[in-house]
């Protein structure tokens, strides 16, 4: 894992520029840095000069041979990857006898593209990646994303030429970088959470969508899939079905065992994680697992399942307890590392997580994806609870159930407040379209609530309904599971979960990999039936039924928990301090992105105890933070005066 960077531009590309760009992605790789500037060339009637930069994480080889920017052989290409190719050893033989300099998988990949071509040598990969490929002969810019879209790439496109980098915060630093909010982002953003590819908070960057190649040659660039989930089979489920998913991913964590480094396992005790752990065990023998603990929230406490589970496979153990002391420590710091606005409150215990596992391994194993593949989480039950809602009489419905939930308090803290919250939810959904129910399940904000917190978002305020719209038509699966499985391997997976993943653990050089979303095994898990990811009230039965002897009891018994942060508590306790301060009416009235009145209102009836906002406040809080850090005040500040109250 590194980061990466790169500059094509008129003229001459500059060292202090391709520095900038690497010293913002210092922390992805803090074993080296390299810059590379190619020899100036003609096109399109001008003089361009192209420049990589790249910072190291050292996996595979990490003598200084295995540096970057690297050149192949002939001289004829560069590459920058972020990333791993975990199948490089039979790379290599397919290679033949050809010579390598070095013991890694960027060397591997290199040749590869020299000898197939950029789309031929993607097609042979088995890996997370970006990555940049520089073709001096042919004058063109190659980036790459991988399938599942693991790893991140920004990029920039101007008459001028092209900018890219892992992360935002490195395209940001440029001189005359353009900073202009895009509002449809800013609009998707308070749906999901997260700003869905290909577009950012920054209206001249876009994201690099999952298994895209991005071509620049002669001033001119085109972006094309190199890779797609195959469509759903007409007939889904196949004899010895078992036998292939088992071999499938047992193969997926003997290749990303493979390393140089120390390895170990995030281990929370659920089936994810547990399955990923028990094969590695397997495969390479006890290893360091780590996992999160919540001692002052025991609702969301998994440290006695993580803590079984440890000792049923005899794995060297670390725990985290996090508290809200420490809490109050790492979210400002937090707050101000992230480039782009990303709501999910997690992301503070996975950074933790992250520096800790660091001092021990510098790779680490997740459960990460199964939950999109088999049906894991509880969103996914709720065209079951819709039917159940609906066969309820319309008057016992309408003047009884209706009002009475309206009533009772949601808490996210408590049992009964979370059975609230999901209740709302549903009831909300009953009368929806298809597009409109997975968008309510998922959004933080409705369209209403929306259009109080920022007016001047205009027609833009439907961004998220239009995306959910377009995934859906593009994604068609077998029934309506299959679907929403399909558009959360478009959409959340890739922007939440992986990007969330991603920021928290490359923040402390620590390397996660993620074998439920080897390209096998999620082609393989998606062609399997409904009935094998969701029967009744019970998710990921195929896995249950792969993996179950393989699970301790109270494992295999145990609900879906998710891994989630008690973000309430700690906006109503630690955190407190940090909402008045960044969500006041003055910084607020200042900034003016958003209404003062409709944020005030939000905060004062979380705190107060009339409402669990948690997720609301959290996500103004880091929107806050990044527009007054990046994007500074507004030209037209909002209106003071809205009245209608955004609390519904």
């Amino acid at each position: 894992m590194c980061g990466i960077a790169g500059i094509v531009a008129w003229g001459t590309v500059e060292e202090a520029d391709l520095s900038a760009m690497a010293t913002a992605l210092a922390h992805r790789g803090p074993d080296g840095e390299g810059l590379a500037r190619c020899a100036p060339f003609q096109a399109a009637g001008e003089t361009w000069q192209v420049g990589l930069a790249h910072r190291r994480l050292a996996v595979f080889d990490p003598t200084p041979a295995g540096a970057q920017p690297m050149r192949s052989r002939s001289g004829r290409t560069w590459i920058v990857l972020n990333g791993e190719i975990y199948n490089h050893h039979e790379l290599r033989r397919y290679l033949g006898d050809f010579t390598f300099r070095t013991g890694t998988d960027t060397e591997v990949l290199l040749e590869l593209i020299e000898a197939l071509g950029i789309e031929g040598a993607l097609q042979r990969t088995n890996g997370i990646f970006a990555l940049a490929v520089w073709d001096d002969m042919e004058r063109r810019l190659c980036l790459a994303r991988d399938r599942l879209g693991i790893k991140p790439l920004f990029y920039s496109v101007s008459p001028s030429g092209v900018r890219f980098a892992s992360e935002l915060r490195a395209l940001l630093v440029g001189r005359g970088a353009s900073r202009t909010v895009d509002p449809h982002a800013l609009s998707e953003y308070l749906d999901f959470g997260f700003v869905p590819a290909p577009r950012t908070i920054v209206q001249d960057v876009s994201k690099l969508p999952p298994a895209s190649l991005f071509i620049w040659s002669e001033g001119r660039h085109r972006v094309s899939e190199w890779w797609s989930l195959p469509a759903a089979p007409e007939s889904a489920g196949q004899p010895g079905w078992r036998e292939g998913l088992y071999t499938r991913l047992s193969d997926a964590v003997r290749l990303q065992l493979r390393s140089d480094v120390p390895v170990g396992c995030f281990l929370s005790g659920g089936v994810d994680s547990t399955i990923v752990t028990a094969l590695a065990v397997r495969e390479g023998g006890p290893l360091d697992t780590f996992s999160v603990r919540f001692p002052e929230s025991p609702l969301l406490d998994e440290g006695e399942y993580a803590r079984a589970v440890a000792r049923s496979l005899g794995t060297r153990h670390h725990e985290v307890p996090l508290v809200a002391q420490d809490v109050l420590r790492a979210a400002p710091e937090l707050l101000d590392g992230i480039d782009e606005p990303f709501a999910d409150s997690s992301l503070l215990a996975v950074s933790l997580l992250s520096r800790f596992a660091r001092r021990i391994v510098t790779v680490a194993l997740s459960g990460d994806g199964a939950d999109e593949l088999f049906a894991g989480y509880r969103r996914y039950q709720a065209t079951r609870w819709l039917a159940r809602w609906q066969r309820v009489p319309t008057p016992l419905r309408v003047y009884v159930a209706e009002p009475m939930l309206r009533r009772m308090s949601e808490d996210r803290g408590t049992r009964r407040g979370e059975l609230v919250r999901r209740a709302r939810k549903v009831m909300a959904c009953a009368e929806l379209s298809p597009e409109a129910q997975a968008l309510a399940l998922a959004r933080i904000f409705g369209a209403e609530q929306k259009r109080l917190l920022v007016p001047w978002l205009g027609e833009a305020t439907e961004a998220g309904l239009h995306r959910m719209r377009d995934l859906r038509a593009t994604a068609r699966g077998r029934d309506e599971l299959d679907t929403r499985l399909r558009v959360d391997l478009l959409l959340g997976l890739p922007d939440d979960m992986l990007a969330k993943v991603d920021r928290a653990s490359m923040a402390h050089g620590l390397e996660v990999r993620v074998p439920f979303l080897d390209h096998r095994v999620v082609e393989y898990a998606s062609a399997l039936p409904s009935g094998l990811k969701l029967r009744g009230g019970r998710s990921k039965i195929a896995l249950l039924e792969v993996f179950g002897s393989e699970l301790p009891a109270r494992v295999r018994r145990r609900a879906k928990a998710g891994f989630d942060a008690p973000i309430g508590a700690w906006l109503r306790g630690p955190l407190r301090g940090l909402v008045r301060d960044t969500l006041a009416p003055g910084p607020v009235s200042r900034a003016g992105w958003l209404s003062t009145d409709a944020v005030q209102e939000l905060v004062d009836d979380h705190e107060g105890g009339r409402a669990d906002h948690a997720w609301r406040v959290w996500s103004l809080l880091v929107l806050q933070r990044w527009l007054e850090r990046w994007a500074g005040p507004r030209v037209a500040p909002c209106p003071a005066d809205v009245q209608p109250s955004v609390a519904a």
